[in-house]
């Protein structure tokens, strides 16, 4: 069942409200690409601080940098001048509500930080604080520090929306200072190998980046383990030849690299240091993007005698910029149509000069509810997904009717299904499942909204359930365009969405499908699609756990309990 909308249409709020949400997305999507271009540790930190503090609208912002230890760093802020930061004195020591950050999954958002049974009082000198807003910043389990905001611009508490926001930028913020990290690691690693002397074979061999020198003639004279892997080649095999042969780089758009702007080449004539470009390695049958560091090597009088490159594999930074670029690109247009709508009937309606009729008032408040419903959908489906993907969402099994369940999952589809035919063929005589009933049921109502999206009106759509062993495998059969065999485990994928038939064209984030396998996998099930048998259409078919013997305690998605 469709949740409900109240509009206060007496006032442009809505309006306002709407352009308001599309503006902080633009601002959001724009911070997330300027920390994900900066690379010096020290500049990124300031950054983050600085467009987290503009992000939200606040006076104040702080990001506490933590070692392994846990204890503070550095401290950087935003919003204080520099002899106000000096008369703080010492950086906290992160206890107290910054400490309870620093485990938290979620936002701590705060109306008033003195109320807070942790809060300890500010020390002298320090500005006075009320509003709060804090998360940590994470990635791939490590976590960098946390971030603070304070005092929300025009005196009003912030938001669940600014939670929000600062919860997508710190997952960013996480990604960014994981890759300077490691960028500032291969640098200091060559200046290290350099001004030491060490053994080449040595340093070469120890880091997980392709290394290789060449004289001044290009040719390779020392190449370590990770780029002979990259070129599937022995060291015989290379040494001594020219490094065009053997790494034969090229832009993103096909040319060739070596012979248009070859760092190499480049380091050598100009003498300099330091040239980094992104390019491709066409060496298998999936051209591999690498990122590519030149350093010249110079003699005791300061001649250039060599080059040495460093290949990095950027596949996975590639694979979080394309998912990067989808969010940005889904959001730009998912959001900018229903907006639209909104935006144009709720004008329409606070119009001054127009008398509309009490048929046209019920048509454009129903049109903006419908809108509204896409937009809460979109941000549901996105943090749904996110929260899946980090584990944050937990799954409570219980004992859950599997009949019950099913009709639960109709009902709330009815405005999707009310122009088909819905049949339900489940034995009465099931025992139940071991589930968490939410989730559970959004798999369902996910598949029936994609039958009744893409099957024709009065057509036919069947919900099924039978017994596997220890679990039920249930069913959403439709009568639709079907799927062609190529894609049948593409669809489970993010942000995939099939368009064979321009009739059955419809908006939608193409996460849907991914969600419904993360909670049938986090329950230890199974989720395919099949061609239904001896006719047109589809069979989305998933397994979930009987409640049989002992019940397994609540698990997250990743099994961690």
């Amino acid at each position: 069942m469709s949740q409900q909308h109240t509009f206060n249409l007496s006032s442009p709020a809505l309006a306002e409200a709407t352009t308001e949400l599309l503006r902080e997305l633009v601002t959001l999507s724009e911070a997330s690409q300027e920390i994900s271009a900066e690379l010096s540790i020290d500049k990124l930190l300031q950054r983050i601080v600085d467009r987290a503090r503009s992000l939200v609208g606040c006076q104040y912002a702080a990001l506490s940098v933590i070692g392994e230890d846990r204890r503070i760093r550095s401290f950087i802020t935003s919003g204080i001048d520099e002899g106000a930061r000096e008369r703080l004195g010492d950086p906290p020591v992160g206890k107290g509500i910054l400490g309870l950050i620093l485990d938290a999954d979620q936002p701590l958002r705060l109306d008033d930080i003195s109320q807070h049974p942790t809060s300890a009082g500010f020390p002298p000198n320090h500005p006075i604080m009320k509003t709060f807003l804090g998360i940590s910043i994470r990635y791939a389990g490590k976590t960098f520090g946390n971030l603070y905001l304070t005092e929300k611009h025009g005196g009003g508490p912030f938001t669940e929306v600014d939670a929000q926001l600062v919860r997508m930028f710190a997952a960013q913020a996480g990604v960014a200072l994981e890759n300077a990290r490691l960028f500032a690691e291969v640098q200091q690693q060559q200046r290290d190998a350099i001004q030491e002397r060490l053994s080449m074979e040595a340093v070469l061999n120890s880091t997980a980046q392709g290394i290789y020198t060449l004289n001044a003639d290009w040719r390779i004279t020392r190449v370590n383990s990770h780029a002979l892997r990259m070129t599937g080649k022995t060291a015989d095999q290379v040494i001594g030849r020219p490094c065009w042969e053997v790494f034969p780089y090229q832009t993103t758009n096909g040319r060739s690299l070596c012979q248009s702007a070859c760092p190499a080449r480049l380091t050598i004539a100009s003498h300099a240091s330091g040239y980094i470009m992104e390019a491709v390695l066409p060496l298998n049958e999936r051209p591999l993007p690498v990122a590519l560091l030149t350093d010249a090597i110079h003699d005791q009088d300061g001649k250039v005698v060599g080059v040495v490159e460093t290949v990095r594999d950027i596949t996975q930074r590639k694979e979080v910029d394309e998912i990067r670029d989808n969010i940005v690109s889904l959001v730009s247009h998912e959001l900018r149509t229903p907006l639209a709508h909104i935006k144009g009937f709720s004008s329409s309606l606070l119009q001054p000069d127009v008398e509309w009729d009490e048929e046209t008032k019920i048509d454009f408040i129903r049109s903006i509810d419908h809108e509204a419903d896409r937009l809460s959908r979109l941000v549901s489906d996105l943090l749904d997904m996110s929260r899946l993907e980090s584990g944050r969402t937990v799954m409570r099994p219980e004992p859950v009717d599997a009949v019950g369940l099913v009709h639960s999952a109709i009902e709330r589809t009815g405005n999707f299904l009310r122009d088909h035919v819905v049949e339900v063929d489940i034995p009465r005589d099931l025992p139940r499942l071991a589930v968490d009933p939410n989730q559970s049921e959004r798999v369902l109502e996910n598949l029936l909204e994609n039958a009744a999206k893409y099957s024709p009106p009065n057509s036919q759509i069947t919900v099924s359930a039978r017994r596997l062993g220890a679990h039920l495998r249930l069913g959403v059969h439709d009568q639709g365009i079907g799927i062609p065999n190529a894609d049948k485990e593409r669809i489970f994928e993010k942000f995939v969405r099939l368009e064979q038939d321009k009739a059955f064209r419809s908006p939608g984030t193409g996460l849907g499908l991914s969600i419904c396998k993360s909670i049938v996998e986090a329950h230890g099930g199974h989720i395919w699609v099949e061609n239904n048998k001896g006719g047109k259409g589809s069979a989305f078919y998933f397994t979930l756990p009987l409640a049989m013997g002992r019940q397994r305690p609540p698990t997250s998605i990743r099994g961690e309990q």
